[in-house]
């Protein structure tokens, strides 16, 4: 680690709007001076910045010449001994100098701090680090779903006793998660309780990301970390506990029923819109569709990035979608408030939680309508508003539309998702295959050689239920 300076200094190279000049904490590190001001330790402190006649050089502090000198100096000791504590810290941990990271533990709060140095000894702690920097970038769903996952954590380790665990009062040493039987022990825990393996799955991966966060800032090491990785080859592979990926998407005939369909109940016409909206659109993001506002409209087409990919990826796929009949038909009839195309969202809903909450009503409402009317027109899939994206992409499969483009229709980041999504005529020759086997097994005639291809019902057999997302996971 390079050598790092640290003081307290009066920046005299800015002037404030009052003639002082502001104090700030400077580090020079090979020649690259950086300088944070300081701000206020409580409501109603003075503000750290006086002139030159009333600054000390020598001791970098404020001479007497100034009233409020005793709390300015107070806020000066303070950032002073918190200052070189961090780089103390950062020195005997081998870490370059980062000043941004500096800068972040400088500033953090009294409450911030004792997070952050909570997080260092306890996984819930650096759970909660995540879930507040995630809901602070408006990453409302992604923070719930690591809340979800921190919970049925906290579940495990209460073994079971909701009443305990609702009381989050525990914490966990990292020990306890750095050993592959005690993750698997946990994922065996959730599936057993009735999650799906789908679902145990995600929240491996969301340890496993609190876990590579407290490696970064090196609480645990490598060793540590039970999951498969470059350092740890034999660790647990979180694909263990991917479950059935296959999406279900409706066969063609299924489709037209349901597209076709004219309830009478203003909720299941409304329902049936949305998913007629959701094909012509070729499968969009229901969160996407939600936010679609005027300005998302330009020269006939509609523009928009996707909502999932928009913080995630360096360059989000913008979707370009020619604006048909048939979707100028749903917008007409459906106008939202303010600048929004489709009554879902509002002006009313003002934070990225209640514009989340709002958009988990409307979607509940929706695939509550297209799960009974899915029934009633003998439908034997289970239908939502996800399975109009999986169904748009599989028979845009179907049709021969190469997979870039439908990655594009659909503002798809991740190639390789689309891979999951057999298309329909796949499942024909494979039927075909069958077929042919056992005639010629059974030695049948050539031309009764044919798959059947007739949907049927198995008696007394439960009825195929995809996996349901489970409660305060991400639904979009």
């Amino acid at each position: 680690m390079l050598p790092v300076n640290f003081s307290i200094q009066l920046y005299r190279g800015k002037t404030l709007g009052d003639g002082t000049h502001p104090i700030v904490a400077m580090t020079s590190v090979a020649g690259v001076v950086k300088r944070i001001s300081l701000p206020r330790l409580r409501v109603g402190d003075p503000p750290p910045a006086v002139t030159s006649a009333q600054w000390d050089s020598e001791d970098r502090r404020v001479t007497r010449a100034h009233k409020d000198r005793a709390r300015i100096n107070e806020i000066i000791t303070h950032f002073e001994s918190r200052g070189r504590e961090i780089i103390g810290r950062m020195l005997a941990l081998g870490q370059a100098f980062d000043h941004e990271r500096f800068k972040g533990e400088l500033l953090l709060s009294d409450d911030q701090r004792k997070a952050h140095e909570q997080s260092r000894t306890d996984v819930f702690a650096m759970f909660n680090t995540i879930i507040n920097e995630m809901e602070k970038d408006g990453r409302v769903g992604t923070a719930s779903a690591y809340r979800d996952a921190m919970s049925a954590l906290r579940l495990f380790q209460c073994k079971g006793d909701k009443a305990k665990a609702s009381k989050a009062k525990t914490r966990m040493p990292y020990s306890d998660v750095s050993s592959i039987a005690g993750v698997k022990a946990w994922a065996s825990f959730m599936i057993e309780r009735g999650n799906s393996e789908a679902s145990a799955g995600m929240r491996l991966r969301q340890l496993r990301a609190v876990l590579y966060r407290a490696r970064a800032e090196r609480i645990i090491s490598f060793d540590d970390i039970p999951f498969k990785n470059v350092w740890n080859p034999g660790g647990l592979k979180v694909s263990n506990y991917q479950g059935d990926l296959a999406p279900q998407p409706l066969i063609e005939a299924e489709t037209a029923k349901l597209l076709n369909a004219k309830p009478e109940e203003p909720r299941s016409a409304w329902a049936v819109d949305v998913y007629r909206l959701l094909i012509a659109m070729c499968g969009p993001n229901m969160a996407d569709i939600a936010a679609l506002t005027k300005d998302n409209v330009r020269a006939g087409r509609i523009h928009y990035r996707r909502m999932k990919s928009r913080r995630t990826q360096q360059e989000a796929i913008e979707v370009s979608l020619n604006i048909t009949p048939a979707i100028t038909e749903i917008f007409e009839r459906y106008k939202g408030e303010g600048q929004y195309l489709l009554p879902i969202l509002g002006p009313q809903y003002r934070t990225p939680k209640q514009r989340k909450y709002a958009l988990q009503q409307a979607i509940r409402m929706i695939n509550d309508r297209l799960v009974k009317l899915a029934q009633e027109l003998g439908i034997d899939s289970h239908v939502t508003t996800k399975t109009a994206r999986t169904t748009a992409a599989t028979m845009l499969k179907n049709l021969g539309v190469a997979p870039d483009v439908i990655n594009e229709l659909q503002g798809r980041a991740n190639a390789g998702m689309l891979k999951h999504y057999a298309p329909a005529h796949r499942y024909r020759v494979l039927d075909d295959a069958q077929a042919k086997l056992w005639a010629l097994a059974t030695n049948e005639p050539t031309d009764k050689r044919k798959p059947q291809r007739a949907r049927v019902s198995l008696p007394d057999a439960p009825a195929f239920r995809p996996m349901e997302v489970s409660e305060g996971s991400e639904v979009l």
